[in-house]
């Protein structure tokens, strides 16, 4: 925020030519290692605002723009927040795009960074299967799916990214990833034993089976509503 000599108020944003993730994602899913590697670069950005207290609460495609460089960047923070003392920030009314709000914001909560990485696993998600998980023919169907449904079938996903992404999707916010930082380690991780011309079973050199997979995933995302949230870790 910046001010004239008149004492006019004025914000002063950058500018990034580019496109954002939305309109790259319109051609279809993305290669799984250019996903990644998005998906790391954007979860490095949001360590970063979370490290300044700042929760952005409206993570998806469109607030991503991809630089001609192909540098990821986070904007549209117009719905953030600074967290407060315990670490959680809540507004008078719900706010932040139904499909990648997280199970606590969608029925307005107190929320923290985790909300960031639920919205990041979304984002993750949609742009290796071309589809959002948990997007229905109406709002209160979505909703509703994000309290108590699985997220759609993604098999077409190596399992130990299905792994991170199960994790980030859990509708527990304690079992979630506490930090962006957790969640972008495990995809560096997937990232240096990824081969593109694996099947979608053995990519990665997963250690896990289809059914500790299917146990996993159901412990995930078992409906905890109306559950109380955890706390934000200290």
């Amino acid at each position: 925020m910046e001010e004239t000599g008149s004492g006019r108020s004025f914000i002063v944003t950058a500018y990034y030519a580019g496109e954002t993730l939305a309109q790259k994602m319109r051609s279809g899913p993305l290669p799984v290692a250019e996903a990644v590697d998005i998906a790391i670069q954007i979860g490095k950005g949001l360590a970063a605002a979370h490290a300044g207290t700042v929760v952005h609460r409206d993570i998806k495609p469109s607030n991503v723009i991809l630089t001609q460089s192909g540098a990821a960047k986070i904007v549209d923070f117009g719905l953030a927040r600074l967290t407060s003392s315990t670490g959680s920030t809540q507004s008078i009314s719900t706010a932040g795009t139904i499909g990648y709000m997280s199970p606590e914001q969608t029925i307005g909560k107190l929320v923290d960074q985790r909300t960031d990485i639920w919205s990041l696993g979304i984002v993750l998600a949609e742009m290796v299967t071309g589809k959002n998980p948990f997007q229905r023919d109406t709002a209160a169907a979505t909703i509703f799916a994000i309290l108590n449904e699985p997220p759609l079938p993604m098999d077409e996903v190596p399992l130990d990214l299905l792994r991170v992404i199960y994790r980030a999707l859990s509708k527990d916010p304690a079992t979630r990833y506490q930090s962006c930082g957790e969640m972008v380690a495990e995809l560096k991780d997937f990232r240096s034993r990824f081969d593109p011309a694996a099947a979608p079973s053995a990519s990665g050199a997963s250690s896990l089976t289809a059914a500790e997979l299917r146990k996993q995933i159901e412990q995930a995302t078992r409906p905890v509503w109306g559950a109380a949230v955890a706390p934000a870790p200290r």
